[in-house]
This record gives C-alpha cells, sequence and structure tokens, in this order.
C-alpha cells in the first residue's frame, strides 16, 4: 500500500493499481467485484497480446490523480467518481479513460479517448437464480434512501408533497409511512439513509421476485446500481430520463419524465402480462449483449486494441 497527497494506493496485482481518496475505506467499494470481475474476463482473452503492455488503474473519487506512469504500457484509468471530476493530469493523448456515471454533456468534448464505464451493481447482493417471471409475486418494488435525487418521485407519492422538501424528510423518518398499496402486491418504501432499510439478503430477494423496478435517479447523477440490478434479474425498469451513452442507448429501460406518467404506465403494464413477458426477455437480452461482465470487457477490449501503443 502507498500513500500519495489525497489518494491511497493499493496494488492489486503487476496489471492493476487500485486508487482511493484517502477517506475512502477498499471495504465500502460495493461495485469492486463487478469491475475486477470485467477486468478478469478482459485479461484472459489476451487477443494477440493486446493487454500484455497495458497498465489499469481503478480510481474510487475525485482527487486529482498525480503520479509517475510508465511510458512504456498503454496506462487504462477506470474511475468510479459520481461528481463527474474532470482529470486533466491524465487526459495527456495516450491514457485511455473509462468514467462511470458518464453523461455526454459534461465529457463529451473533453478528451478523446474518455469513454462512458457502467456504475455496475452492488456486488455484495446475490443475484443468483432470480425467480420465473411468470411466478414473481411482488409487482412494483422499490425501496431507497430519501434525498433529493429522489423528491420527484416522493412527492408523487406521498401526501406529505406539499411541505417543503427538509419538512418531507424529517416527517418520513417519524411516521415510515410506506406506499404499497399505490399497485396490487407490491413493496414501495422510502428510507432515510443509506442501507437503513432493507438488509442485503431481503433486498435481492425483493429484486429477483419483482415483475416492475422503480428506479428514480440517485443521490447526484442519473444513474445507479439498481438500473444494472434489476436488469440483470429481467424486471420491467421504470426509470426518470437517463444519460444517452453506451450502457443505456436503445435500452429496455422505460424512461420518464414525471411520476404521474410511470403510473399510468405501471397500471397498463399490470393489466398487461404479454408486454412484461417481452420486457422481461428484452432486460435478460440486454444484460446479456451490453452490461454483464463479459459485455463490457468485450467492449473494453474493441477500445483498447484500436488504441495500442505503436
Amino acid at each position: 500500500m502507498v500513500r500519495q497527497d489525497m489518494n491511497t494506493t493499493f496494488f492489486i496485482s503487476d496489471k492493476i493499481t487500485l486508487i482511493l481518496d484517502s477517506q475512502l475505506s477498499k471495504d465500502n467499494l460495493l461495485e469492486l467485484k463487478y469491475w475486477k470481475l470485467i477486468l478478469e474476463k478482459l485479461m484472459a482473452k489476451q487477443i494477440d497480446n493486446y493487454f500484455s503492455n497495458v497498465h489499469f488503474y481503478l480510481v474510487f473519487g475525485n482527487q486529482p490523480i498525480n503520479m509517475a506512469m510508465s511510458k512504456d504500457v498503454l496506462n487504462v484509468f477506470l474511475i468510479a467518481d459520481e461528481r463527474q471530476t474532470l482529470q486533466p493530469t491524465i487526459y495527456n493523448g495516450s491514457n485511455i479513460v473509462f468514467q462511470s456515471s458518464y453523461t455526454p454533456a459534461k465529457f463529451g468534448n473533453v478528451y478523446s479517448k474518455l469513454f462512458a464505464f457502467p456504475v455496475g451493481y452492488n456486488g455484495e447482493l446475490d443475484f443468483s437464480n432470480p425467480v420465473p417471471f411468470s411466478e414473481r409475486s411482488v409487482n412494483v418494488f422499490f425501496s431507497g434512501n430519501l434525498h433529493r435525487g429522489r423528491r420527484r418521485m416522493f412527492k408523487f407519492y406521498s401526501y406529505l408533497r406539499y411541505f417543503p422538501f427538509f419538512l418531507q424528510h424529517r416527517l418520513q423518518e417519524k411516521i415510515k409511512s410506506t406506499y404499497d398499496d399505490k399497485y396490487p402486491n407490491s413493496y414501495i418504501r422510502f428510507t432515510n439513509g443509506f442501507m437503513r432499510g432493507l438488509n442485503f439478503e431481503e433486498y435481492a430477494n425483493y429484486i429477483k421476485n419483482s415483475k416492475i423496478v422503480l428506479t428514480p435517479h440517485g443521490s447526484v447523477v442519473e444513474e445507479c446500481f439498481r438500473h444494472y440490478e434489476a436488469m440483470k434479474c429481467g424486471c420491467v425498469i421504470i426509470s426518470e430520463r437517463l444519460p444517452e451513452n453506451h450502457f443505456f442507448s436503445g435500452s429496455p429501460i422505460i424512461q420518464i419524465d414525471d411520476w404521474k406518467e410511470a403510473d399510468k404506465i405501471i397500471k397498463e403494464l399490470l393489466e398487461n402480462p404479454d408486454r412484461m413477458q417481452e420486457l422481461h426477455i428484452a432486460a435478460l437480452q440486454w444484460w446479456k449483449d451490453v452490461m454483464s461482465e463479459s459485455a463490457v470487457a468485450d467492449y473494453m477490449a474493441d477500445i483498447i486494441s484500436k488504441n495500442q501503443i505503436a
């Protein structure tokens, strides 16, 4: 382990370095398992030795990256920073940078070798063996922290909608109201803190047993773990608008502008099981083709192979 300015560096292997903001703990990087699996798939390819001269840096946080890098290898950065901090010290013409929480409006013209990367899922959750779609008992599911990114959804479902948000949040914590009755056989609840609702096993089981999963925005950016977790389990996903990038453009996610619109869509879907089955199949296919560890490895391999050092 090496400490460098405001970052802490761990050497995972001779080809992979993990860089953290000094205030972050490696134990709290819930998406790290997904990222490692992607790199395992990528390194296993070794097509024409494409990756023999590549070094990967997994960066979590938004502190400036200032470190000596070899000029004899292709340096590839994978950055998790929902604040979308620009990193001009590594946009130097040869490095490749993959950015999660990638918004084209923010990053599109900053650097020609800057690409979208998936946020991924919580690697502590077990999403194996989802319930067959026709046998799922939960029609509509949402459980998540009530923060400003979700105030529009909360405003639609809650009778506290006319209060200022800070009062909504305070009162919600006291009354702990639920909105399961909005749709038959559903579970819709807001919590007052990250990971203060369902435990990991309960949450994963709900995702695996749900037909429709609601995915409002994350606390800072549009996407969150739930988009990937629900897609992996073949759920019908209803989400607020997402960035137009590789992982969402053309996806089967139903994107809405307001939750009144979503309410109408949900009620129509619950009356149309054939349409939900189609969306279920499309979600599983999108996961396999675009979001899975193997698919992301293929996506990265194509980019890296086109940017090899001569």
